[in-house]
């Protein structure tokens, strides 16, 4: 028997607009390197190894990607009241953040589709809009 909570789930989120991603790394075209200005690019290790992030300029060294990933999906659940499922996490970040750039310490700066950045209490209607 098919569970019907997910498949309901998946309309919700087809309808939505969101596309289903099968791309691994989810951060493609919203991670930035914060030295540089530049976007940051998906580097895959030879033979299978660890996924990671780099800028072109080398202004760090490689990124891991499973650990930055759940970094921004960890801020993105502080600002929204539901979860998304792992195959819509590409599109939806896509939706809900411009950019998240890494700085020089290696932390990160979120800036929200509503020109705020993570705290600011003006990025707080980001949950109004997609929880409608």
């Amino acid at each position: 028997m098919v569970d019907a909570a997910p498949a309901a789930d998946a309309k919700l989120w087809d309808r939505l607009g969101l596309r289903r991603g099968r791309d691994p790394y989810i951060l493609r075209g919203i991670l930035w390197c914060g030295r540089c200005g530049h976007r940051m690019y998906p580097v895959s290790m030879a033979g299978g190894g660890r996924r990671s992030y780099g800028c072109p300029y080398r202004c760090h060294g490689l990124v891991d990607a499973a650990g930055i990933e759940q970094l921004v999906g960890d801020a993105a659940c502080r600002q929204l009241p539901f979860g998304v499922p792992d195959e819509y996490r590409s599109a939806f970040y896509a939706e809900l953040l411009v950019r998240v750039a890494v700085d020089a310490a290696g932390g990160l700066v979120f800036t929200w589709r509503t020109g705020c950045e993570v705290g600011d209490a003006a990025a707080l209607p980001v949950m109004e809009v997609v929880a409608r």
